[in-house]
């Protein structure tokens, strides 16, 4: 338990921020130690920072006000909000009375609490230094759903801005940073043609991952939908419909899109524009959704709000832990180079529609337009938004809580950090994969224990129960769960944090990292040695000694010169 001098809630959270605006607000995720802290500290220090809150005041936060004093930066001022019982606060560390601060930094280890404190944060843009823990980006996947012509490009070019990548859920196995879609490769999955499919699988897919899973779902106004639709429809270089409608004007097609009245041989459109938006609007319903709107997404170029793209942003990366600025991820999200961009602004509508579109719109009940929240009667200006975009933005990610199968397995996606025992076997979810070794033969390094005899893994908990079944080491044991056992001990899921040796030898940091040593170009910026694939980083030189490696930057140095 912490000491507080108050609760924490939102706004009290928000008073203590320095004003500095959307523009100077970033948020940075370090290892959990005194040195991860330190380093992304004095990149804001060199900014002028010099007010400094620490949230909770424990044996980190010491060791990071101790390190910058040991630098000599006398210029920052600490503070605290929240303190470890029989803690003694360092000198100089006095507690926050509402004095607005400069940078927050958060020592809270455990993901969901590190994610529920951050919630605080969604409607205030502020600095922000965090533990990487299990939600961060890089250790989980999640899914994009789009309603056509919602968007879809605008958002594929964010997550490419964030370093999320593109993945393949053929193979049934999800990777970290990577996104995916709920059926085959195509954003485009309505919510009952996702049933449909599900009621094919086991338990009609109630484990399937999407539940366990961040899902990003692209809404756009639907009057703004129906005429991106008909303008791709009618070009023949990227829908096969062109062929159909060809003898149509785009005023006539506009009308049968809206009203579906059918098309001479045969009608392509077999819903009207309120039916085909009804079909998404379930998704909504799921607590794990984070719904963004192309409105709040587009920006000035697309005739949206800085303001709002900016605070979306900024709420996106709060929820899925990314660093960086918003304010830079705003700057490379509009693209025009899209295969099915049109003209990708807000209000298209307005010039598209006539009398008869409107007459025929305003005819359609208007449930699908609300359940979005938009009003057919919105004076629809520059820089609109849907009514519930505050909403969304501030609503927390969820996950469905599930019970047991009747073999005492709960479904894989809710495990989290659990550890259980299945006949004769220790079982854990690690890394989205699962994972078997028998009991007593732990603590097992996942990484280079590969071929422990007994080891085993799979992609689903009843692939490896099949497995486990075959080969069981005790007999007629249900699956229970140890609750007094760390999953640490009895699977090595990390190696300890790097540890900084040299820092700035001669435009080096030098690290120590699973049992060597790297040399890392301080111009590349932040690198999580944890997480990045470091041969994909160019400059990067490791070494088993760190002799050896000093002796390599002199020679690279000695060749400069030379």
């Amino acid at each position: 338990m912490l000491s507080t001098k108050q609760p924490l809630s939102g706004s009290l959270l928000a008073r203590k921020q320095h004003p500095g605006g959307l523009s100077d607000c970033l948020i940075d995720f370090v290892p959990y130690s005194a040195k991860g802290y330190i380093h992304s500290l004095d990149r804001c220090r060199q900014s002028g920072v010099n007010r400094v809150l620490l949230h909770p005041l424990n044996s980190v936060a010491v060791g990071v006000v101790a390190e910058a004093l040991k630098r000599g930066w006398g210029s920052l001022r600490f503070f605290y909000d929240a303190i470890e019982p029989s803690l003694i606060p360092p000198a100089g560390v006095q507690p926050n009375n509402g004095e607005d601060v400069d940078v927050r930094l958060l020592f809270i280890p455990d993901a969901e609490k590190l994610s529920s404190v951050l919630s605080a944060y969604f409607d205030q843009p502020c600095r922000i230094i965090a533990p990487i823990t299990e939600h961060y980006y890089k250790r989980r996947s999640i899914f994009v759903i789009t309603i056509p012509k919602s968007g879809t490009h605008l958002l594929f070019q964010l997550l490419s801005d964030f370093d999320i990548l593109t993945g393949d859920f053929s193979t049934g196995e999800l990777a970290p940073q990577h996104w995916y879609c709920a059926i085959s490769r195509n954003t485009h999955t309505d919510a009952y043609s996702f049933l449909h499919e599900l009621s094919h699988h086991k338990n009609e897919g109630y484990s399937h991952p999407l539940f366990s899973s961040a899902i990003l779902f692209m809404y756009r106004n639907p009057l703004d939908i129906v005429v991106s639709e008909m303008n791709h429809c009618r070009r023949i270089d990227r829908s096969a419909l062109a062929h159909f409608v060809r003898h149509l004007s785009p005023d006539d097609l506009l009308l049968k899109m809206i009203e579906h009245r059918g098309l001479a041989g045969g009608s392509p459109f077999i819903k009207t524009i309120r039916d085909s938006i009804a079909l998404y609007t379930p998704w909504l319903s799921l607590p794990n959704v984070i719904p963004l709107s192309f409105e709040e997404l587009v920006g000035t170029k697309g005739g949206g709000s800085h303001d709002e793209q900016i605070r979306t942003i900024w709420s996106l990366q709060l929820k899925l832990h990314i660093p960086g600025r918003p304010e830079r991820y705003g700057a490379l999200i509009f693209d025009e180079h899209s295969k099915t961009f049109h003209e990708g602004k807000i209000n298209s509508h307005r010039r598209a529609f006539r009398p008869e579109h409107w007459q025929a719109f305003k005819a359609l009940p208007q449930d699908f337009m609300h359940d979005l929240g938009y009003d057919i009667n919105d004076e629809f200006n520059d820089g609109y938004v849907p009514r519930f975009v505050g909403d969304f933005r501030r609503r927390l990610v969820a996950f469905p809580r599930a019970e047991p199968d009747s073999d005492g397995f709960l479904p894989h996606e809710v495990i989290g950090d659990q550890l259980y025992t299945y006949k004769g076997y220790f079982v854990a979810n690690v890394r989205r994969r699962f994972w078997a070794v028998p009991q007593g033969a732990g603590p097992v390094d996942l990484r280079r224990d590969a071929e422990i005899l007994g080891l085993y893994t799979a992609s689903s908990f009843d692939k490896l129960k099949s497995i486990l079944d075959r080969d069981p080491l005790s007999d007629g044991e249900l699956c229970e769960t140890i609750s007094a056992t760390p999953l640490s001990n009895v699977f090595q899921v990390d190696p300890p944090p790097p540890e900084l040796f040299f820092e700035d030898y001669k435009g080096f940091n030098i690290v120590q990292f699973d049992g060597n040593y790297f040399a890392i170009p301080q111009n590349l910026g932040p690198v999580d040695l944890q997480w990045d694939d470091v041969t994909t980083l160019k400059g990067i030189v490791a070494a088993e000694s760190i002799e050896g490696l000093r002796q390599f930057i002199d020679d690279q140095s000695a060749d400069v010169e030379g």
